[in-house]
């Protein structure tokens, strides 16, 4: 091998050994700027559901939320003024976590999915003025309420509605993938099921559940 051949491998290894340091460093940077304490709410809450519901708080323990410290307070807190917004254990909560919620950390993924047909899932089964409004015929006059609720609101989406923080049982739970929520967003975050599952898993979970349902009558 020529001088020159080696020189230029060596001038390579170098900058491949400073990349690799430098994306460690940010790696670092950036798990030190996640890094912190629940809040003293956050845990009275951790405290209570684990008694309560121990599967919730079992599923937020071991998902990235967790490992990142970020706790249930961040993600529930909500604005007095909205209309699923309840007062409870000296905080103003929400059940119903939201794109807007969560475009506080992640406002790439919210925008990608607002720019998707995936946010207007539920247009396809929700009598919605000028947009497909007449297409909720086949799930709701033909199928019937048990069928579209069942066969379609839990994939597609529903529209929620909440009074006071109470929600409308007749439209929650749902955690279809083109929800219309009560601040105007579109779609749930928790439609690729458990936040504890890897991304596989949660891909086979998303189109596993669509077979099903669409092998409905």
């Amino acid at each position: 091998m020529s001088l020159f051949r080696k020189g230029w491998m060596g001038i390579l290894i170098i900058i491949s050994l400073f990349s690799l340091t430098s994306g460690r460093v940010q790696g670092e940077e950036k798990k030190a700027k996640w890094t912190r304490e629940p809040s003293q709410i956050a845990l009275k809450c951790i405290q209570c559901h684990q008694e309560k519901s121990p599967g919730i708080v079992n599923d937020w323990k071991n998902s990235s939320h967790s490992k990142a410290k970020v706790d249930c307070l961040e993600c529930h807190k909500a604005d007095p003024q909205e209309p699923d917004s309840r007062e409870h254990e000296g905080a103003s909560i929400s059940a119903l976590v939201t794109p807007n919620d969560c475009q506080r950390c992640h406002p790439k993924a919210v925008k990608e999915f607002n720019d998707s047909l995936h946010s207007k899932g539920a247009t396809f089964v929700q009598p919605l003025d000028k947009e497909r409004g007449k297409d909720d015929f086949l799930a709701y006059v033909v199928e019937g309420k048990a069928a579209a609720v069942m066969g379609c609101e839990k994939c597609h989406g529903a529209i929620v509605a909440f009074e006071k923080g109470v929600p409308d049982p007749a439209t929650w739970p749902n955690t279809g993938i083109g929800r219309i929520n009560p601040d105007g967003s579109r779609g749930s975050c928790s439609c690729n099921g458990p936040p504890s599952v890897g991304r596989l898993v949660k891909a086979v979970y998303r189109c596993t559940g669509m077979q099903e349902r669409h092998s409905l009558p």
